[in-house]
């Protein structure tokens, strides 16, 4: 069985629980990296000029912004790879973070990229990402807005085990968001 690691956030008391299936040494056997992270907003869409992006009927995309990961507790470097990590949503097929998305482009903020994390080390990224998740509501962003998602990184033998640690508490916007153009990236 494959290790999987996640770090799961409770909004109402802000515990946090570290969730591994099979492993050991934190995760596996290569030790763990930890991931800081927050949830920067979610939105429906946005529009270039030219052409009209939209997330699409009951869904929305969420950004997340990752401060840095911590290879300290590590005993291989980890190979990090942003198209890896996803939303956790329950069991469901995970919405993973898509490179591709012209959001992070558009705006002008930093996207992850791929990064190899020494082992031992510690390394800030201040980039961003973003999933498609699906919604309830038709209207994605006002589920979205309201809904404190937290991330999975898919499992490999050749990495450390990954701990999501979020780096506060996330509070839903006063108004759901709409037009991403509108969200503060911070």
């Amino acid at each position: 069985m494959k290790s999987l690691c996640s770090r799961l956030m409770s909004t109402a008391a802000l515990t946090v629980a570290i969730i591994c299936v099979s492993g050991f040494d934190g995760c596996n056997s290569n030790g763990t990296a930890t991931i800081t992270y927050h949830q920067v907003g979610s939105c429906n869409g946005w529009n270039d000029g030219t052409s009209l992006w939209s997330a699409g009927p009951n869904a929305a995309y969420v950004v997340f912004k990752v401060h840095s990961i911590d290879n300290t507790q590590g005993k291989v470097d980890f190979n990090f790879d942003p198209s890896k990590m996803g939303v956790y949503n329950g069991g469901s097929p995970t919405p993973h973070m898509d490179p591709g998305l012209s959001l992070a482009k558009y705006m002008g903020v930093f996207a992850l990229v791929p990064t190899t994390i020494p082992k031992g080390s510690q390394v800030g990224l201040d980039g961003f990402s973003v999933a498609v998740v699906q919604t309830s509501n038709p209207n994605g962003a006002i589920e979205a807005n309201q809904t404190a998602y937290s991330l999975i990184y898919d499992p490999s033998t050749t990495n450390p085990g990954v701990i999501y640690s979020p780096d506060q508490t996330w509070v839903p916007l006063a108004k759901p968001t709409e037009d991403c153009t509108t969200i503060v990236y911070k």
